[in-house]
């Protein structure tokens, strides 16, 4: 009898332990993949401030009247005194106190990321709010990529109307404009590219997600790795 009982007691251990570590794994599953915009745009770290170069004020007073500035020119655009480039658009980081309560894009609106091709795969209601977001031609707009809330990658959305570079990873998109007719909207793959020069790169090679860890195990962990 008390053989019998002990067998039982080790049985009904080993159920419990194997519930609980269910448990951590679906808990582990649950966490949230979200896209962001911040609630303010984010000034880059790349170059230096523009009336701070050197190089810049003499190009400015060479040739004033083929740069256009304005208060948002000074305040977020950069200088690359290598290339003489204005960068409009350059890579930032971010924190969970750059996020609005809401994000742009939800957790059931990103279907999954394919490591292979780096797209990210968003749902058809996800690109309708693509579709209508308002581009920023020179200086695109940022997205932050999260994992509850999390920052885990930034970005840009890259309307294919803009006609400056991007500095960062970015996502082309089509943006609708006044007059055009809403078109039918499906899921879509998105290419995330990444472009590390103060210039345009029409040759961009494949990056590899993989090598952000955080990025890979929050879409490990949450089942949204495409096959």
């Amino acid at each position: 009898m008390n053989k019998t009982f002990v067998i039982i007691l080790i049985f009904f251990l080993i159920l419990i332990g194997c519930n609980r570590k269910q448990h951590k794994v679906d808990k582990i599953q649950k966490a949230k993949i979200e896209i962001y915009l911040p609630k303010e745009r984010i000034v880059s770290k790349d170059g230096s401030e523009l009336l701070n170069d050197w190089n810049f004020r003499k190009e400015l007073k060479k040739d004033s009247s083929s740069i256009l500035l304005n208060d948002y020119h000074l305040k977020y655009a950069r200088y690359d005194s290598i290339t003489h480039n204005i960068i409009y658009a350059g890579s930032f980081s971010a924190t969970e106190n750059d996020l609005p309560s809401t994000p742009f894009i939800y957790d059931n609106e990103i279907l999954g990321f394919d490591f292979e091709t780096s797209e990210i795969i968003i749902s058809a209601s996800g690109v309708e709010k693509l579709w209508s977001l308002q581009p920023n031609m020179n200086f695109s707009r940022q997205f932050i990529l999260t994992a509850d809330r999390k920052p885990i990658l930034t970005g840009y959305f890259y309307s294919i109307y803009s006609s400056s570079y991007v500095k960062h990873f970015y996502i082309v998109y089509n943006s609708g404009y006044e007059g055009v007719e809403k078109p039918e909207f499906k899921d879509e793959n998105f290419k995330i590219e990444y472009n590390p020069e103060s210039e345009f790169n029409w040759e961009l090679e494949k990056y590899d997600f993989k090598k952000i860890d955080e990025f890979y195990d929050a879409f490990e962990k949450s089942g949204k790795i495409a096959k």
